[in-house]
């Protein structure tokens, strides 16, 4: 599985295409929460880069979902990015607050701030 996963990374971070495989989507890593979290994760990247931020966020999401403590971090500061470009809904926003409180990282605290000031939290 290992190996599956790491092709499946090298291949989201080096396409320059806006699109990728439906082999790539549909990668199977059985009930593996770390498995599905890393494809998610991932998958959250490729739609990032191509600006399709729903998409993303509802990867990111659902990466930290399945394994908060491989992705939290990660898709945390992929989400502050998407909340401040886009509008997202208040609650959202304030679930990943409320995780950023969690991971006690004092540099996404401080980008947090930026979303209670836009949000008016």
């Amino acid at each position: 599985m290992t190996k599956k996963l790491f092709e499946f990374r090298k291949e989201i971070l080096l396409t320059k295409e806006d699109t990728i495989s439906t082999e790539l989507q549909n990668l199977d890593v059985g009930n593996s929460k770390f498995g599905n979290a890393f494809i998610n994760f991932y998958l959250g990247v490729f739609n990032f880069q191509n600006n399709n931020f729903k998409i993303a966020e509802e990867k990111f999401l659902k990466s930290k979902q399945l394994d908060f403590e491989n992705f939290g971090f990660s898709a945390s500061n992929y989400l502050l990015q998407i909340y401040n470009k886009i509008r997202a809904d208040k609650e959202k926003v304030e679930n990943l607050i409320s995780d950023i409180d969690n991971l006690d990282n004092e540099a996404l605290e401080l980008r947090a701030e930026d979303l209670e000031d836009k949000y008016n939290l």
